[in-house]
């Protein structure tokens, strides 16, 4: 069973570090992108959404699109 109540509130610290990117300085730029692709891993390992999305993997790397599915598998399963 998708826990949708924890998939929210971790796709919420996803956001908050993106929010963080944006205003961050050079030197933590790289540090901040790693535990962006970190969180992304989590979320899909953790909640098994390829179960629920078969190409979440593939986009991974594009995070405002892994956002987005991710928020449709939330709305699908609430």
């Amino acid at each position: 069973m998708l826990n949708i109540k924890q998939l929210k509130l971790d796709l919420a610290e996803l956001r908050i570090k993106v929010a963080e990117l944006k205003i961050a300085e050079k030197n933590e730029i790289e540090g901040i992108e790693y535990e962006i692709f970190q969180l992304k891993q989590n979320l899909v390992n953790n909640y098994s959404l390829t179960k629920y999305d078969a190409h979440i993997k593939s986009e991974i790397h594009k995070t405002s699109l892994f956002i987005t599915d991710v928020e449709r598998i939330i709305i699908a399963h609430s």
